[in-house]
């Protein structure tokens, strides 16, 4: 096991995003418990052992980490953006959909939870909520390669193909 114990914060974390990166994911969670310790009201840690926890299939303990990273830092993106992907992989999709849009109120226009507000939305069958949401993070990331095919998959399910082929060509 690494030791992450290391009075710093930030190569703490540093340590740990190296773990979830290599797949170590229970070299890194059993770290980010340790570390937990030491940094219990750090958000992003608290955050990352979620992850790892949600990697290993332990679900229930990876909500109970990221809800109470989600009330550390209510406005951290990537956060909002793994408790919605937890919501819908649980079948929670409306609490997904309703947890980007308190995020977007909090952070208006940010592509990423744009972007998992689209897939949301297509994985409910609401093509065009989906496809406005694409468009949207389109906007702020113009030459973002997966952003622009979930848009033109958005445009295939409304039946556009026109806008659709022009979306994929330009990838």
């Amino acid at each position: 096991m690494t030791d992450v114990s290391a009075t710093d914060i930030a190569s703490t974390l540093q340590k740990l995003g190296e773990l979830l990166q290599r797949g170590a994911n229970e070299e890194a969670a059993q770290s980010a418990a340790m570390a937990r310790r030491q940094f219990p009201v750090s958000a992003e840690l608290i955050r990352l052992h979620g992850v790892a926890l949600l990697r290993l299939g332990r679900r229930r303990e990876a909500q109970v980490a990221l809800n109470r990273a989600a009330e550390l830092a209510p406005d951290n993106v990537e956060l909002q953006c793994n408790l919605a992907s937890l919501a819908m992989t649980d079948g929670r999709t409306g609490a997904a959909i309703e947890r980007l849009h308190k995020a977007l109120a909090r952070t208006p226009g940010h592509p990423a939870l744009l972007q998992a507000l689209g897939t949301a939305y297509m994985s409910t069958g609401q093509h065009a909520q989906g496809r406005d949401a694409f468009a949207q993070a389109l906007k702020s990331m113009p030459q973002h390669p997966a952003i622009r095919l979930n848009l033109a998959g958005a445009e295939m399910e409304l039946g556009r193909l026109a806008e659709a082929e022009t979306l994929v060509r330009q990838v």
